[in-house]
């Protein structure tokens, strides 16, 4: 691949990681609403990136069940899943007890 499209293609994974990182975090804090509209071009001027990375990012929010597709180029956050509360706290116990413990043992990575 020529050194130009593959600067081009980086950039665009890069935009769509940005976006995706941002609008995660929004949702995930509340900053942005469940039922709240996120339409690509707003969010790609937001950002100043085209349109393609905000889709990327918006199909990845949606595979992690945080964003429901609508048509006109829009995405609408999901509501929150109360029932499913508890499913969260217990993976991000395990995340936090896999990455902590190796950790805090002197000699680093791979001694529990």
């Amino acid at each position: 691949m020529p050194a130009m499209k593959r600067s081009v293609v980086s950039g665009e994974a890069r935009g769509a990681a940005r976006v995706h990182d941002s609008l995660r975090e929004g949702i995930l804090s509340m900053q942005i609403p469940p039922g709240a509209f996120l339409d690509e071009n707003g969010i790609a001027a937001r950002f100043g990136v085209s349109r393609s990375p905000v889709r990327e990012a918006l199909i990845r929010l949606e595979a992690e069940g945080l964003v429901a597709a609508a048509p006109n180029r829009t995405a609408v956050v999901s509501p929150v899943d109360l029932a499913g509360f508890p499913q969260y706290m217990d993976a991000l116990d395990l995340a936090q007890r896999a990455t902590t413990r190796p950790a805090a043992h002197p000699g680093g990575a791979g001694h529990f």
